[in-house]
């Protein structure tokens, strides 16, 4: 990405991106990936009440909650490990699982919005579908800062 983005004091939040599947490999299970850093006076990000929601075709692929800030390892009901840039998930006390973010090795954060499937080359009803990301916050509504968005990563999951 050739240019960042900073949030500088909102009370409420949504990033959202768009990308059609014809600009991707057919046949391929994808995952985006919001890439992020956070300034040293971030503040309000904490929360976990955000939404990660990602769409194909206008049909819902996922869903997560999420938050911003990474998952205090110190906290042994956090999962994941961090040195693989992998969703780090929380299970709270109400069963709701968060989704925290990971490190990359390029110093960024990355959290985990979602994920999706592109259709075969040869099925023309999934060729061409837009594929719609969306990370928001709009019910805590408390003032937020210090958010530097690099952008959102689409790239080739592993499927275990």
């Amino acid at each position: 990405f050739s240019m960042v983005a900073e949030l500088m004091s909102v009370c409420w939040l949504s990033i959202s991106g768009h990308i059609s599947t014809k600009e991707l490999s057919p046949g391929t299970h994808y995952a985006a990936y919001l890439v992020f850093k956070l300034t040293h006076d971030a503040s309000g990000l904490a929360s976990p009440q955000q939404r990660s929601v990602l769409s194909v075709g206008g049909r819902q692929s996922s869903t997560h909650t999420a938050s911003l800030h990474p998952c205090n390892r110190t906290d042994s009901s956090c999962t994941g490990e961090m040195a693989d840039g992998e969703p780090h998930d929380h299970e709270r006390d109400d069963g709701v699982v968060v989704r925290y973010p990971g490190p990359r090795v390029d110093g960024w954060l990355e959290l985990e919005m979602g994920d999706f499937h592109t259709g075969d080359s040869d099925d023309e009803a999934t060729a061409a579908e837009d594929v719609d990301m969306i990370l928001h916050e709009c019910e805590e509504l408390q003032w937020k800062k210090g958010l530097i968005i690099e952008g959102i990563e689409i790239r080739p999951k592993k499927i275990n």
